[in-house]
């Protein structure tokens, strides 16, 4: 490159600049001069911090160029600058951000671009004290809220306050920011004699929170006698004018008691798009109040006019003032411009030490401003070190076709540690560059990319016998009804000090896994401690397929050092909101049933012109085994006949359509399957399917064992009765989403044979309107021998609660002896079932399996537990999906619980909080990894595969913790128990 005060020595060179070009015939020919621009990078920082800002330097060269030369640096935060080629630029958030310069003279444009690493360097507060400890306030009266000065908080940190009507502060009444070290708090219309509880916490200007206060209580109490008189709005309600995406305003307004006495006032908010605080005050004889109003976030994301009243109530006495809102585009506005992207995820695939080769994505962008110019921005996360784009689609402006084709190409040297482990996988989000927009105006890819195996791998013949292992009973990746395709995900993690190495087997459908030729095996897969594996897409990733259903076993000498998680999805079209999924467990080598062991029961078995119901049987021993599907309705009725198979060693068997199988053409609603093996030597495992065929939604359940039939008259071995059992359904809800209902199915099951039983239901449930902890009980409820009981909505079923009153909680079942002393066996699991949208049943319906569990089983845990911390890999906060965090605690004494996450390189992230779990507690955290409190404060960046651990480090109480991973897009939820590892040998 030339650079100024060096010669150029190309002959070629001189002669164009002279102008002259010696043509083939030996005359000169003028030409017209070119222009000619290059750049180069001369400072470009690879990291810095949040403290100062970096410098940023581009040199250029032209010559035969024409205008003023043009400067554009986007710096990968949002922020853009212009018209210089030395920028100062302050990123005020850590983060890995990559930073480009458009330089541009005469018809020519030069472009480069870097990383930048920015750190925060700040260390967390002290933890500020609020003082006192407690005060009793009157509703309506300003209460002055001070608290120490926390120690090493920063010039510029500020101070959280969060206010609630629970210890737990779940869920949140009031949260403000505050810069200073008090808050005047106007005392909200609460019940008489109730408590609100306070803490505050300190951040720093860097956004490092320390630790929370201890709480204050206040005790809330009535006005002396509040009386009703006259009162006006002295200064009337605002009408709004703000931009597409601006920051939500706010208004105060003044309020006067014109009465001769005392006066306690209530406001409420009509219209949806605004809020008022205080909701009451309390006002003397010509005293003024002031109120604030505030405009929703979701309010200023639409355009258009929004108007609302607030109201004023004090007695008899009622009076109103409109609001208004108005939400422009904006002159030159970008933010209404919408991004679509030809597809929704990209698979990149090539084997290990090679790089895949590039793809395209095309982007639509629409409607483009008229007069304006549009860039494109776009981010990578989690990871996606390996990602490589082209930046000429985001050095150049949209052209006015609104397409943009972009080009990508995975560069695997790239990679890092924090990437983790391959199958890897980001996401791409393109959006406008400096608009502010919601994440539906941006154009999201989910972007793959998958090392296949070599085929030398195969295992050639069957494997070997004789090694323990861990069984996925079905793993598939097909294509379904109405272009759906069904896919099978999985983690794993090593928990161990050192490193294991795993073995991968795939048997096909039906295929025998000792001998069958199809049998493929991916050998020496290693996990390094500590760390997450994710298998994308098992049958693609691990073996090279592009379609299959069969069984995939892990063998490994080290099995008691690795938690397995495993989910079957599928996705109608390739559009993510119409996607359903369910959690699948994996099994230890050679459990289940065998010939003469028992029985094995599935749930919600239905049959309708829409409804269907498969059951997939596994063999987990190595050997042939026969037998027998019966399918009974909800008395306990067998329907139909019998349904023989056959399942060779370990592979699965797909029997489709039990129901019409069993009686063609019988309708049923919630019945029940039971499976049998009659002879061979093999265990088998059985699995069931609710599938819709109108909307291609499915529910995924794990068979059940129950006792074996007697061949002794059919008297149910069971022991003598104790006083009674307990079952425990950790999650239950019944609230409306948005544009979603949730509700919860229950099935209780009597699988005695002789013996009828009792049951009562209690809800421990959080009424979310208030906040508060209540109980509720059901009837007792009696359930005949081999029947069952379905609650197609429980909450409102057996505890009489409707939409209007959102609830969440867990339930207790508690068994009953039966007529004839002998305790019935009882199980029951229930469906979280997700309407997404009431108005329109194509868009279906999402249903997760809880299982109830007893209240002494495992999953459970205590101080005294000696598996360690409970674990759940495989977790996940990015833009499509986010985790809650729930604990149950069920022996009605308190105690207190750690969490922390890992990712998936087992380092640990965020902030590890401790909590203090109450009696009978329903405990939730939503949007765990997300700050403010009580989440574990992880930031603002995605994160993928990551780990929650939970233990309990005192008190008595027992409890289960499990997460649930909910798809912002779908509203699919799943329930995901932590658990200890699977255990070698278990049966």
């Amino acid at each position: 490159m030339h650079r100024p005060g060096s010669s150029i020595s190309s002959p070629l060179a001189s002669l164009i600049l002279a102008g002259i070009l010696s043509s083939p015939l030996g005359l000169s020919t003028p030409l017209q001069a070119t222009c000619v621009l290059a750049c180069s990078v001369k400072t470009a920082p690879l990291t810095g911090t949040t403290e100062e800002a970096v410098e940023f330097e581009v040199e250029t060269e032209s010559r035969d160029c024409t205008g003023q030369r043009q400067f554009l640096w986007a710096f990968g935060d949002g922020q853009f600058s212009e018209g210089t080629n030395k920028p100062r630029h302050q990123y005020t958030r850590a983060g890995s951000f990559d930073w480009s310069v458009r330089v541009s003279e005469g018809t020519e444009t030069c472009t480069r671009n870097g990383r930048i690493i920015i750190t925060s360097p700040c260390s967390p507060p002290g933890r500020p004290e609020i003082d006192p400890d407690s005060a009793t306030v009157v509703i309506g009266q300003r209460y002055t809220i001070n608290w120490s000065k926390a120690e090493a908080l920063q010039n510029g940190g500020t101070y959280i306050l969060e206010i609630s009507k629970t210890n737990a502060f779940v869920p949140l009444e009031q949260t403000v920011t505050v810069s200073g070290t008090s808050y005047i708090y106007t005392i909200p219309q609460v019940l008489s004699e109730s408590k609100l509880y306070v803490r505050v916490r300190a951040v720093q200007p860097c956004g490092t929170a320390g630790q929370n206060s201890g709480p204050l209580v206040l005790l809330v109490q009535a006005p002396p006698s509040p009386s009703t008189g006259r009162f006006s709005f002295t200064r009337p309600g605002p009408s709004w004018v703000v931009e597409r995406g601006g920051t939500p305003p706010e208004a105060e307004v003044k309020v006067r008691n014109l009465g001769q006495e005392a006066a306690l006032i209530s406001f409420t908010a009509t219209g949806g798009f605004f809020t008022v605080s205080p909701s009451s005050l309390t006002l003397r004889p010509g005293e003024d109040g002031e109120l604030t109003l505030r405009a929703t976030p979701a309010a200023v994301a639409v355009p258009g006019f929004s108007s609302g009243t607030l109201e004023g109530l004090s007695g008899n006495s009622r009076i109103a003032t409109p609001v208004t809102l108005q939400v422009t585009g904006g002159s030159g506005d970008v933010s209404g411009v919408g991004i679509s992207a030809s597809a929704k995820r990209l698979t990149f695939s090539a084997p290990k030490g090679a790089n895949p080769p590039p793809q395209t994505v095309k982007l639509r962008i629409g409607p483009l401003p008229s007069g304006g110019t549009v860039y494109l921005s776009p981010s990578i996360g989690p990871g996606g070190t390996w990602l490589v784009l082209d930046p000429a689609a985001f050095a150049n402006p949209v052209p006015p076709s609104g397409e943009v084709t972009l080009n990508l190409s995975v560069d695997r040297s790239k990679r890092t540690r924090e990437d983790g482990l391959p199958p890897l996988r980001t996401f791409l989000k393109v959006s406008i560059a400096g608009g502010r927009i919601s994440s539906s105006d941006a154009a999201v890819v989910e972007v793959l990319d998958i090392e296949t195996p070599n085929p030398a791998g195969s295992a050639g013949g069957g494997r070997p016998a004789g090694t323990d292992s861990l069984i996925l009973p079905v793993v598939v990746r097909s294509p379904g009804l109405r272009g759906a395709l069904y896919m099978t995900d999985g983690w794993i993690r090593n928990i161990g000090a050192a490193d294991v190495t795993i073995d991968l087997y795939w048997t096909p459908l039906e295929a025998d896994g000792r001998k069958d030729d199809r049998v493929l095996k991916t050998a020496g897969l290693l996990i390094p401690a500590g760390q997450t594996l994710q298998l994308s897409d098992m049958v693609q990733s691990a073996f090279g397929l592009s379609e299959g259903t069969g069984l995939v076993e892990i063998r490994s000498s080290s099995l008691d050092s690795l938690i397995i998680r495993s989910s079957v999805q599928s996705t109608l079209g390739e559009d993510n909101t119409l996607r359903f999924s369910g959690a699948m467990e994996p099994v230890t080598g050679g459990e289940g049933v065998g010939a003469g062991d028992g029985r094995l029961r599935l749930s919600w078995v239905q049959s309708s012109e829409s409804k269907r119901y498969n059951v997939q049987v596994s063999e987990t021993a190595g050997a042939a085994a026969q037998g027998l599907v019966e399918v009974f309705d909800q008395s306990g009725k067998k329907v139909g006949q019998s349904i023989p198979f056959t399942v060779a060693p370990l592979s699965v068997t797909a029997l489709t359509g039990i129901v019409d199988r069993a009686e063609p053409g019988r309708v049923l609603d919630n019945g029940f399957a039971e499976i049998r093996v009659t002879q061979g030597e093999g265990k088998v495992v059985a699995r069931g399917q609710l599938l819709d065929n109108v909307t291609n939604s499915f529910a995924s359940f794990s068979a059940r064992r129950v006792a074996p039939i007697s061949s002794t008259g059919g008297k149910n071995p069971m022991s003598p009765a104790a006083a009674e059992s307990l079952l425990v359904l950790p999650a239950a809800v019944k609230s409306p989403g948005q544009d979603t209902l949730f509700s919860t199915k229950l099935t209780i099951e009597n699988t005695s044979e002789l013996t009828s039983g009792k049951v009562t239901l209690t809800y421990h449930y959080v009424d979310t309107t208030t906040g508060e902890a209540r109980v509720a009980d059901s009837a007792e409820e009696e359930i005949a021998p081999r029947a069952i009981k379905t609650y197609t909505d429980v909450i409102g079923e057996a505890f009489g609660m409707t939409a209007e009153t959102p609830t969440y909680g867990w339930i207790s079942i508690r068994t009953l002896p039966g007529a004839e002393s002998a305790l019935p066996q009882m199980a029951a699991e229930a469906l979280i079932s997700a309407l997404v949208d009431p108005a329109d049943p194509s868009k279906g319906e999402k249903q997760t399996r809880v299982a109830a569990l007893e209240s002494g089983a495992p999953e459970w845990t205590d101080k005294s537990n000696t598996d360690g911390e409970r674990q759940l890999p495989g977790l996940e906060e990015t833009v499509e999906r986010r985790t809650n965090f729930h604990v149950v605690e069920v022996a009605g004494k308190t105690c207190r619980v750690q969490v922390r996450a890992v990712d998936k390189n087992g380092d640990v992230v965020g902030t590890p909080r401790e909590y203090d779990i109450a009696p009978n507690q329903y405990f939730q955290m939503t949007k765990i990894f997300s700050s403010p409190a009580p989440g574990l404060d992880l930031g603002d960046r995605a994160w993928d595969g990551l780990t929650i651990l939970m233990k309990v480090l005192e008190g008595d109480g027992r409890v289960l913790a499990f997460a649930t991973l909910n798809d912002n897009l779908s509203k699919q939820p799943e329930v995901l128990v932590l658990s200890p590892p699977k255990r070698r040998g278990a049966r």
